[in-house]
Formats: C-alpha cells, structure tokens, sequence
C-alpha cells in the first residue's frame, strides 16, 4: 500500500481582508476549515511572523494582489511551488482586457510595476485556480498560459442545515413576519447596486431587506435619499442562525451587483429553494445554471422584471444544484491538485 506524503500547505491571503471582509475572506476561512478536516493536510496562515519557508511544501495564495511580489520572487528563488486562486474579474471587461494587453505586450509597458508584478504571480504558478469559466477566460484573454483549473466558491453545508433558524429571526426582526419581501446580502457598496435594488422596489412597492457592513457613506445615502418607507437596513448580522433564518424567511433573493463570482449568498439563498435574481456578470451562470434570472445591471426595468418573474415561481428548487459546492468536496479538488504538483 502506497504511503501518502503529509503535506504543509502555507495560506496567503490580504492581511487586512477582515477590515473589509468579503467573499476571498469567507473563502479563506472556508478553504481552511475543510483542508484540517483531511488526512495528511496541515495549513498555517503565513505572516509577518513566519520565518522560514522550506518547511512549506506548497503556498496558496487567495486573490491576485501585486503585494505578494515579495514573496513570489523568494518562492521562485527556492523553488517552492505555489497555486492561486485568482480571485479577479474587471468590472469593466473590454477596459480591463485593453489595459492588461498593452500592459503585458508592449516591452516598456510591461516594465511597469503592477504589470510586472502581477504577470509574476501568476505565470510563475504551478496552477491557477479560477471560480468560475469566465474568470479563466478573462486569464486567457489578457495571455495568461499557466495551467489552470476551476475551482468554485462553495457552502458549508452542514452547518446551514443545522444552524438556519427563521423564528429566531422573526424574534429579532417582527416587523418582517408574514411579509413578502426581496432579500439582499452583501456590504453597502457601489458594486453591489443597492440602489437601483431599491428603487426598483419601490416602484413595484415590494419591501427589500438589506444585510450588511455599510462600508460606502456616499453609497448610502444615495439608498437613502430613494426615501422607500419599506426599505429595512439590518447592518451585518454576524450570528449565522439568524442569518440563514432571513434566507428562510425571505421572499426572494437579488444581488443585482456589477459583477459576482458567484456571490456567496446568492448560492446561501439557493440552498434554501428561494428564487434568485443576479447579475449576469462575472461566470454566475457556471452555478446557477438555468435555475436563476439574469439582469444587466445596469437596468432598473431589467431588475424589476426580474423579480416580479421570479415572485412567482416559488416551487423552484435549488438544493440539490447547490450542494455539489459543499466546501468538504471543494477541499478535496485542492488536495487531488497540490498531490499532482509535487508527485
């Protein structure tokens, strides 16, 4: 019987991620949960403190950040291999393809430092690991080679069945029983496109319901000069019983964002069977398949029509589709390609 080799892998992620914590930081924490819960795989988080890395036998970075040049360089000197969940797509796509192209293949361009830099990262990979296809299509649009597989955000599954608890929701939040209502869940910001949500809501004078850090003042109070006397801000709800029972209790779901790959709650409110509206940009179709209605986010006629179709299919089931992105089976599609890279 083969002996399976122990394997330390070393995380690198934004070492202020949780200041403005979003989905590459839900995926952190996720990824790492899962990986301790397999044989023969230990992580440790890397940081200031860490003072040596031979004892590493592969790095993984989360998100394509230029501020991990350092580091990049020291692996590429030691030979240590390293893998990348890339963690990008433009919001502008064409813009973005336009600045990286000339970036990357004009010979003084290309000097540039966050050209250099982020060419390194990830040409120097042994693997790229991408979220969704249009993701790695856009690594292959702007000349990016290195082998790469897609490797989804996911759910951790078991801890949504037993913990989701909608009464307890009601307990905190009255005003919402027996009311129909569209769910939101992510930070105020201006990607997420909260206010064209609410005002496309008041115009079809359904209540919305906001969950989230307000990180963008300008932001919110464009929501809040809409003047929607049924638009309900909760702030974060960090208490994950009371978060997936909004999930439950909740009408529908709509993350009309500029770009989601694939948006973590978006696939937390599936889980539940609730209709989802969602932003056609960023590879949310890899998921979400034909189960989801798709709107330009642009549009508040787009998104309106969006959630007045989806009001009424609430037979829809998403379930069964979601949990094929348990994290438990996405840790495991890691390990199978860290195993590959150093056989």
């Amino acid at each position: 019987m083969e002996l399976i080799k122990k394997i330390h892998v070393g995380i690198v992620c934004d070492q202020f991620g949780n200041l403005d914590r979003g989905g590459a930081e839900v995926q952190v924490d996720n990824t790492l949960n899962a990986l301790n819960k397999i044989g023969g795989i230990t992580t440790e988080l890397i940081s200031s403190q860490t003072k040596e890395l031979e004892r590493f036998d592969i790095i993984h970075f989360f998100k394509s950040s230029i501020g991990f040049s350092t580091l990049v360089n020291l692996l590429i000197k030691k030979k240590i291999p390293y893998v990348v969940s890339t963690i990008i797509f433009p919001e502008n796509y064409f813009f973005d393809l336009l600045k990286y192209g000339v970036g990357h293949y004009i010979p003084i361009v290309n000097k540039i430092s966050w050209v250099k830099f982020q060419y390194m990262l990830w040409e120097n990979a042994a693997m790229l690991f991408p979220n969704t296809d249009k993701e790695l299509q856009f690594l292959r649009d702007v000349g990016v080679k290195t082998p790469a597989r897609i490797i989804p955000n996911g759910l951790v599954v078991d801890e949504m069945d037993s913990l989701a608890d909608e009464e307890a929701f009601y307990e905190q939040f009255p005003f919402l029983r027996n009311e129909t209502f569209v769910l939101n869940v992510a930070r105020i910001d201006k990607r997420k496109n909260q206010a064209r949500l609410v005002q496309a809501c008041k115009e079809l004078d359904i209540p919305v319901v906001i969950i989230g850090n307000n990180i963008d003042p300008q932001e919110y109070a464009k929501i809040q000069k809409i003047d929607y006397s049924k638009l309900h801000y909760l702030g974060p709800i960090f208490e994950k019983r009371i978060l997936f029972g909004a999930y439950k209790a909740c009408t529908l779901f709509c993350l009309p964002s500029t770009m989601e790959t694939p948006g973590i709650a978006a696939m937390e409110a599936a889980y539940f069977n609730k209709p989802v509206v969602i932003t056609k940009y960023g590879g949310t179709e890899y998921y979400f398949k034909d189960k989801a209605y798709y709107v330009d986010w642009r549009s508040k006629e787009e998104i309106k029509k969006g959630i007045n179709a989806m009001l009424s299919n609430q037979s829809i089931q998403t379930k069964e589709l979601m949990q094929q992105y348990s994290w438990d089976k996405i840790a495991e599609m890691y390990v199978d390609e860290y195993r590959k890279i150093l056989k």
